[in-house]
């Protein structure tokens, strides 16, 4: 009786200029390939690869009974011919984000719509949702905050829209060793101190608190931290 399923890392990807045919068409293959590659397989039991032979995959079909959804960033995607290994497309940072750099290698942007529109999309394979991963890094500013005050909001609006969010997890509950980038990203709700490892909670993980207590994101944080900057 286990309910068995993984997660997805999905990403939201927009051209950059949307009357431009090129952005659309680079914007459209990452996405694909990206997002749907692996999805599809489980939900069709083919995979799309190698292209032309509909490679068959029986034993794949309707094997998961929920969808697990890993999401941090929003990307602006342009066409680049010289940039063929990202697919010919190009991730454009939008203003704000681009400070974020000297903290971390910023890949993204922070816009919560995104979010909204990969749960929205989600909903139409009528099946439970769980937020498996969702954050950001800590940085000089109350942007971690901001961050799950705007994207619990993305989440609601996409509920009320028809997706069937179940449960939904920060990464993480404490900063730890990133698998690529070292122990530079500090994405916990708890600050560590890896040498005596104490930990100290953050003001990310104070509103996280005020949000479970609340059940609900209470009037003072969504005042404060409910608006983009």
């Amino acid at each position: 009786n286990a309910q068995v399923g993984y997660a997805q890392h999905w990403r939201a990807f927009e051209p950059l200029h949307e009357n431009s045919v090129l952005d659309r068409a680079a914007t459209a293959f990452r996405s694909r390939l990206m997002n749907d590659l692996f999805y599809r397989t489980i939900e069709d039991g083919h995979s799309p690869l190698p292209p032309g032979l509909r490679v068959q995959i029986p034993e794949a079909y309707g094997t998961r009974d929920f969808i697990g959804v890993n999401y941090y960033y929003h990307e602006h995607t342009a066409f680049d011919l010289t940039n063929a290994a990202q697919v010919f497309g190009r991730s454009v940072l939008d203003h704000d984000v681009k400070r974020l750099s000297h903290f971390f290698e910023a890949t993204g942007n922070l816009n919560p719509h995104g979010f909204r529109d990969v749960l929205e999309n989600l909903a139409q394979y009528e099946m439970p949702i769980y937020i498996t991963e969702n954050g950001l890094y800590e940085t000089d500013r109350d942007d971690q905050t901001r961050y799950l005050v705007t994207h619990l909001t993305a989440m609601h609006e996409a509920m009320q829209a028809g997706a069937d969010v179940r449960g939904y997890f920060w990464w993480s509950l404490l900063d730890n060793f990133e698998w690529s980038e070292g122990f530079t990203p500090r994405f916990g709700l708890y600050r560590t101190d890896y040498e005596p490892q104490t930990r100290t909670l953050k003001p990310v993980g104070e509103a996280y608190a005020q949000i479970i207590r609340a059940n609900g994101i209470p009037d003072e944080l969504m005042e404060k931290y409910g608006r983009e900057k």
